[in-house]
């Protein structure tokens, strides 16, 4: 068995390893997940592993993209999962825009919830909750699974009763049963089937032991009473032993009393016939007496094979009543579990028809979301062209950089700061200057950028500090703000007005300034000024660069 079963079409082969790499990296080994990569005709005996798969398989993933919702394979692999009532999770790797791909959607993919994973921007959350959605309910998935594969094998082998539960493997599985119901997915009805039959056979099975017990405790009785008569017989022949032998005692000694009136010799013969019939007569009590001793051991085994027949008979009859109280317990389980999957079956029912009428409310709002697909379709065409302009300036800005190849290693660290703020552009003003003028310039395409408390702070010769405040200039508030792409300008009085920058949408003049001057700072161009914000250094320039990106937080 296996944590999940992905299904897709192999056009999208390429996102499917990614997703197989994250799952591998999430904990899970390669025999936890079970995917199809080799891409061979359908026989038999592909499909029935394929088969196999989605039975072994606690989740049924399916990757959503126009190409898996007009596969035939994948549609036979969702139809498989809902005969198995498997759990499914459906990802949404691509759009459906077509109608005729929206209408090929499997009914079943349809009414769960999907997992987003066509938006990078949402991608980590979406990893996230496939995993929760793996991990959810995870021990009534597992015997789900366990039992249907169980099952599956029963019915496959014509139902072989030896491939039954049994013991203590029945209550726990009418355990499962009656708890599944309330559960997704559902127990199947060869669940039901599979946990009803073992029942039935295990109660055949104790009702045989009890006959077979029975009928021990009957033969063992049987010896018992013929022990019983053979005790009786040797009794009776140890008593016939014994009065031969008082007979023969009686003998002798009338034998000895004749013996002593008739002659010598003749009393001599008889005495010595009579101690001959008296040795005779005492063998055979002796043999008589070991027929008794023998006989009453055997009475004696006898009467301790009743006693034990009589005890098996009491176990057996226990063990009975026992299982008859347990079978007729879960004859009732299984009854309402069976009542309870049938008001689950009419809830199902319920959701079908209110998921039909969200789906037509959903169609209606599909006009909505187009025109705003449009709308971003806009505002993206609009974030490409700031995105040319920003790649027209990276260009300049290197251009400079070729004439400055001799500056310090200072100048090499804000070179690198200027390419990471290009990238991010979150915020940023770009400051070009020279001898005769200064733009300020906002690249960020979507908020206006405020320059209230905004200080240009340039150390000169004598030790102090030559500073210019925004505040200094008499503007208003909302003449302290740059909108996304609108430029400022500082220019010497002597000097026409120079022409708008390309990457302008809008400019407007600050202050004209009364001599030509670098930045109007410093004439060392290998000279350094720093840009704060309330008095926070935020940006360190050198002034020979000619260009300087500030990120304003």
């Amino acid at each position: 068995m296996v944590d999940v079963f992905i299904s897709y079409s192999r056009k999208d082969e390429q996102f499917v390893r990614q997703l197989y790499e994250f799952l591998i990296r999430s904990g899970r080994s390669q025999n936890d997940i079970w995917i199809d990569w080799q891409d061979i005709p359908l026989t038999a005996d592909w499909w029935r592993e394929i088969q196999k798969g989605i039975e072994g398989a606690d989740t049924f993933a399916f990757v959503i993209s126009p190409n898996s919702v007009n596969s035939e394979v994948c549609y036979n692999e969702i139809e498989h999962a809902v005969a198995n009532n498997k759990r499914f999770v459906p990802i949404l790797y691509r759009d459906l825009i077509d109608e005729a791909d929206k209408a090929a959607l499997h009914p079943a993919i349809s009414s769960h919830n999907w997992i987003f994973m066509n938006d990078r921007a949402n991608l980590k959350q979406a990893t996230q909750a496939m995993l929760d959605a793996l991990e959810t309910d995870l021990h009534h998935v597992r015997e789900h699974t366990r039992l249907l594969v169980r099952a599956k094998e029963w019915a496959e082998s014509e139902r072989n009763n030896s491939l039954l539960l049994t013991g203590s493997e029945i209550q726990v599985a009418e355990q499962w049963f009656t708890a599944g119901v309330r559960k997704n997915p559902h127990p199947t009805d060869l669940h039901a089937e599979y946990i009803t039959t073992s029942r039935k056979v295990a109660h055949e099975r104790q009702r045989r032991l009890f006959i077979a017990a029975t009928a021990a405790m009957l033969i063992s009785l049987t010896l018992a009473i013929a022990s019983f008569v053979l005790f009786q017989d040797a009794s009776t022949q140890r008593n016939r032993a014994e009065d031969s032998a008082s007979t023969a005692i009686v003998a002798q000694q009338e034998a000895v009393a004749q013996a002593m009136t008739a002659t010598v010799a003749q009393g001599e013969a008889l005495f010595q016939a009579a101690t001959a019939a008296a040795a005779e007569a005492d063998a055979q009590r002796q043999a008589a007496t070991a027929v008794a001793a023998e006989m009453d051991a055997a009475a004696q085994a006898a009467t301790a094979t009743i006693a034990q027949g009589i005890a098996q008979q009491q176990a057996a009859t226990a063990v009975v009543a026992q299982e008859e109280a347990q079978a007729q317990a879960a004859t009732a389980t299984i009854a309402q579990g069976e009542a309870l999957l049938q008001a689950a079956t009419a809830t199902v029912a319920q959701g079908d028809a209110l998921f039909q009428a969200a789906t037509a409310a959903a169609a209606e709002a599909d006009a909505a979301q187009q025109a705003a697909t449009a709308r971003a379709a806009e505002e993206v065409a609009r974030q490409q062209a700031a995105t040319a302009v920003v790649a027209e300036e990276d260009a300049r800005l290197q251009a400079a950089t070729a004439v400055a190849a001799q500056a310090t290693g200072a100048a090499n660290s804000s070179r690198a700061s200027t390419l990471e703020a290009i990238v991010s552009r979150s915020k940023t003003v770009l400051l070009r200057y020279d001898d005769r003028t200064l733009v300020f310039s906002n690249l960020d395409m979507d908020e206006d950028i405020s320059l209230r408390g905004l200080q240009f702070v340039q150390p000169v010769a004598d030790g102090n500090d030559l500073v210019f405040d925004a505040e200094m200039l008499d503007i208003t508030e909302s003449g302290l703000r740059l909108a996304p792409g609108q430029c400022f300008q500082l220019w010497t009085t002597e000097v026409t007005l120079l022409e708008q920058p390309d990457f302008c949408e809008s400019r407007r003049a600050w202050l004209q300034l009364g001599a030509p001057r670098w930045f109007w700072l410093n004439d060392d161009p290998n000279a350094t000024f720093e840009v704060r914000r309330n008095n926070d250094p935020i940006a360190t320039c050198r002034i020979g660069d000619a260009e300087c990106l500030v990120i304003l937080q």
